[in-house]
């Protein structure tokens, strides 16, 4: 079977390796030493049957964000088609991992300051 590209023949042949990476974002506290967490993530991550134990997640801090830093663990498996159910599992891994070490995922959160408005009614 032949994939048709504009101007271009891509034979099936040439695209033999069926391994994807994969990857889960999470968000965890500011509190949250960023060694620790990414431990917890590479160390989770190997534990979910269908990750290649090789090559080795890879847990990363992506960015500081409003209300987390924000990190990926990324890992590889052999069946592009299980994706979305990988990912999946990992990320419920992720969680009771979370759980179990105190780790908090928190949720966006505003501080609101008004000045001079001590005796005004506010509602939000």
């Amino acid at each position: 079977m032949n994939y048709f590209l504009p101007n271009r023949w891509l034979p099936t042949a040439a695209c033999k390796d069926r391994y994807r990476r994969g990857q889960v974002l999470i968000g965890a506290a500011y509190r949250h030493p960023p060694e620790k967490v990414i431990a917890i993530l590479e160390a989770v991550a190997a534990t979910v049957p269908r990750v290649l134990a090789k090559p080795a997640p890879k847990g990363l801090l992506l960015r500081y964000d409003d209300s987390a830093i924000t990190y990926a663990i990324r890992y590889w498996i052999e069946d592009p088609m299980n994706g979305i159910s990988v990912a999946s599992e990992v990320g419920i891994a992720v969680w009771n991992a979370f759980s179990r070490e105190g780790i908090e995922i928190p949720y966006p959160q505003r501080v609101l300051h008004m000045d001079g408005a001590s005796n005004a009614r506010t509602q939000i």
